[in-house]
């Protein structure tokens, strides 16, 4: 996480998952990669943010884009 100011903030994450047994179901389990992007915005008692995510970079799937607001009390 990056603090660039006192009200805005940058946050990049990266996941693997790796199985640790098979899957008994269908489908089989296999290691995935993941990426996040957050930038958000404190204003007054609020925070506003987004983030743009993309599940198992390995098998080439889409991001997708999520918005939100926060109030803190």
């Amino acid at each position: 996480e990056l603090q660039i100011t006192d009200r805005l903030w940058l946050t990049l994450h990266g996941d693997v998952s790796i199985p640790v047994q098979e899957s008994a179901s269908l489908e089989p389990s296999t290691t995935s990669f993941d990426a996040l992007a957050e930038v958000g915005y404190a204003f007054r008692r609020w925070d506003l943010y987004g983030e743009l995510i993309v599940q198992d970079l390995g098998d080439a799937r889409l991001p997708y884009l999520e918005v939100g607001v926060v109030r803190r009390l």
